[in-house]
């Protein structure tokens, strides 16, 4: 493995360096013990060995051992950055074989950093593990859990819980719920319209029903003029069953006689006047059922709008 070349590198160096001076080293110390957490496979504690001696002492070789264990612990962007470091360190050394490790592993690490890509509205805000990102572009991530947030002004936050692994692009669609719409007002429906017609009673038929209830009339006076001139007539006769009984000599009483032709004449008149009566009521009543069948002219006037109908 190529973090045990570099390790191998390092205790080599130490090992001719505590021959020339026994004095104990904080820097070897650290490396002994970072060493010592390697190869027990501890490499999350072993970065931080690693780490320690490089504060100590940024030597190449010790750049590299600390960014192979931050590989190896999931620390990945880390990782990056140290090889970065190693390589430059190394081209300032002269450690041309540490430089090209470090490339290599350059290489190789990009295609493992985990990045996160973020689908959100325009102007929206995007955090990633409450740190602002900028959603345009790619973001890099370490493996493990994150919390991504989006916030939209008016609207509740959008949260998503992504976990990230080697070599994998999260992508992340921010959907917000449509705003609801607020509800129209109701209004009440317009009354129905008012419906005026113009069209009265036929003249025709007023006029008819005019001159029925005149020859009504005027046959209840004949009528009753028919009673009085039978009454006198009938003065001087007795009533037997359905008519009357009178002595002969009435016969030839003029006066008898004239009331008898009076209350014929009224009974005439009386039932002519009826029968012209109840005809033209019956025609006036039938002219003007009639007519309200045909032309009319109406009126309907609504809140929003007025208009003439005709009906026929």
């Amino acid at each position: 493995m190529r973090w045990v070349w570099a390790l191998g590198l390092v205790l080599l160096f130490s090992s001719a360096a505590r021959a020339q001076d026994e004095t104990p080293d904080p820097y070897q110390s650290a490396y002994d013990a970072a060493s010592g957490l390697a190869a027990e496979g501890k490499w999350k504690e072993a970065a931080e060995g690693f780490r320690q001696a490089v504060r100590l002492r940024p030597t190449a070789v010790g750049l590299f051992n600390l960014a192979q264990a931050e590989r190896n612990a999931g620390q990945l962007t880390e990782a990056r950055r140290d090889f970065e470091r190693a390589q430059a360190s190394a081209r300032d050394e002269g450690a041309t074989d540490v430089e090209h490790l470090a490339a290599s592993a350059l290489a190789a690490l990009e295609q493992q950093i985990p990045k996160l890509r973020v689908r959100a509205p325009e102007g929206a805000t995007v955090t990633l593990d409450g740190e602002e990102v900028d959603a345009s572009r790619s973001v890099e991530l370490t493996t493990g859990s994150h919390r991504v947030e989006v916030r939209v002004a008016g609207k509740p936050p959008f949260v998503r819980e992504v976990t990230a692994r080697s070599g994998q692009t999260v992508e992340v669609v921010a959907r917000f719920p449509k705003p609801i719409p607020s509800p129209e007002p109701k209004v009440a429906p317009p009354p129905p319209p008012r419906t005026v017609s113009s069209a009265g009673p036929p003249t025709g038929a007023v006029i008819s029903l005019g001159v029925g209830a005149a020859a009504m009339v005027a046959g209840v006076v004949f009528h009753l003029r028919r009673n009085e001139k039978l009454s006198d007539a009938a003065a001087d006769c007795i009533r037997q069953g359905n008519g009357w009984s009178c002595p002969p000599a009435l016969e030839h009483d003029p006066a008898h006689q004239e009331a008898k032709d009076q209350a014929s004449s009224a009974e005439l008149a009386r039932n002519v006047l009826f029968g012209v009566g109840a005809a033209a009521a019956l025609t006036g009543g039938v002219w003007w059922a009639l007519s309200s069948g045909k032309e009319r002219t109406q009126v309907a006037i609504t809140p929003t709008s007025a208009r003439l109908r005709m009906a026929f």
